[in-house]
């Protein structure tokens, strides 16, 4: 089960899955942020439905540290997989976007804090 992220976030605010899944796919990836979208897509690619749930979860909000995790986030799932992942454009993110680019700069080989 999935709760849809409206917020603009790439992972989603809840997940649920079952441990046979788990097995089958693996857990997610040990990085800060983007792990449980990309998650979603194996176990997707794997053949085992996923059920979207559109309830409401808690606000997360955009504050700089989060957003530069975002871009590095977007940028490490572009380069999963370009086609499910798509870079967004600075129309789409407004003035999240300058955060989002520190972000995937440093995702980009910029030496970041651990």
């Amino acid at each position: 089960m999935l709760i849809a992220p409206a917020d603009g976030f790439a992972d989603p605010p809840g997940l649920a899955v079952r441990e046979d899944v788990l097995d089958a796919v693996g857990g997610p990836e040990p990085v800060f942020a983007g792990a449980l979208a990309e998650l979603v897509a194996r176990i997707e690619a794997a053949g085992h439905a996923v059920e979207v749930r559109n309830d409401r979860a808690p606000v997360r909000r955009p504050t700089p540290g989060r957003l530069a995790r975002e871009g590095a986030a977007r940028l490490w799932l572009f380069r999963r997989d370009a086609e499910r992942f798509p870079l967004p454009r600075p129309r789409e993110v407004g003035w999240r976007f300058p955060f989002m680019a520190v972000g995937a700069l440093r995702a980009n080989g910029l030496p970041t804090r651990g």
